[in-house]
């Protein structure tokens, strides 16, 4: 059963009905998503939808902030053949877990969604060789000093009105 705090969050969460609907019913998925491990992981109420070339499936990917580790983090989500009926969270999965049929490992995201025409592409790619699966996640530190005081409000204003703080 979810918490009160976590359903007070989902209602507020800008996703499809469809797409609400499969985390309320699929517990692997839900476990997957960093938003399941609020407070550690809140929620930036930005969503970037994309479209891989040559696939039909629709890409979802939402942003965190990690409280613990004080750096940006996002989930993708596939949008299977943009049917809004199957999902799938991909993820970095522990040494002990399994892929399921909608939760993947974010190696298979990068294997399927990183390349077309059967050559490696740019359009999702890894380009952070500190952390395989890091591929943009900054600090608010790493931020250009003239924004990082604004981006400190603006995290906060966004959390507050979202009532997440």
């Amino acid at each position: 059963m979810k918490s009160h705090e976590l359903l007070k969050i989902y209602e507020n969460l800008p996703f499809s009905t469809q797409l609400l609907n499969f985390i309320d019913t699929h517990n692997d998925f839900e476990d997957s998503l960093k938003i399941s491990a609020y407070p550690r992981f809140r929620f930036i109420p930005i969503i970037i939808l994309s479209y891989p070339p040559n696939i039909q499936d629709e890409v979802i990917g939402m942003f965190y902030f990690d409280t613990e580790e004080k750096i940006f983090k996002q989930d993708y989500v596939v949008n299977v053949d943009f049917a809004h009926k199957k999902f799938v969270s991909y993820s970095r999965m522990s040494k002990d877990s399994h892929e399921t049929e909608f939760v993947k490992g974010i190696d298979t995201f990068f294997n399927k969604y990183g390349k077309w025409d059967g050559q490696k592409g740019e359009f999702y790619c890894r380009n952070n060789g500190t952390r395989p699966w890091m591929h943009h996640y900054l600090g608010i530190e790493d931020l250009p000093d003239e924004i990082q005081d604004s981006g400190k409000k603006l995290l906060s204003k966004i959390w507050k009105k979202c009532e997440l703080l």
